[in-house]
């Protein structure tokens, strides 16, 4: 049923979900970035680049967030997701922790989503009419 209660309404919406899966990573130049992954497989990106996000403005968007950023014996390695326009806050996840969260897409333009951990860690989500 969570999956029916978005973080940023009072009642449920029970509707198809729009299905974003995505996993913190770091490049071989040290870059912290999301990447898309589906079915346990990345899609290609620029390396160091989040993937854009594109949804339709009344869609029920559920974001599920692995953090694939294996860890060093002295730095673990956390990666979170924040969309503030949409009260969009995922956990502090540890090497192979996930998170799903979901949200109302009820406002039109184009948002940042960012780890509030790692500043560079970030991407757009673009909500259309």
């Amino acid at each position: 049923m969570n999956s029916f209660h978005p973080v940023n309404s009072d009642s449920f919406v029970f509707a198809p979900t729009t299905n974003i899966f995505l996993k913190g990573v770091q490049d071989s130049q040290g870059s912290y970035h999301y990447q898309h992954a589906k079915g346990g497989k990345s899609t290609p990106s620029t390396t160091g680049t989040s993937p854009p996000i594109k949804v339709s403005k009344g869609n029920l968007v559920q974001i599920h967030l692995i953090n694939e950023d294996r860890n060093e014996s002295n730095n673990p390695s956390k990666h979170n997701l924040n969309i503030d326009e949409f009260n969009v806050h995922i956990k502090d996840l540890g090497y192979f922790q996930s998170e799903s969260i979901t949200f109302l897409a009820d406002k039109t333009g184009t948002f940042d989503y960012y780890c509030s951990i790692h500043l560079d860690m970030k991407g757009t989500i673009t909500v259309i009419e």
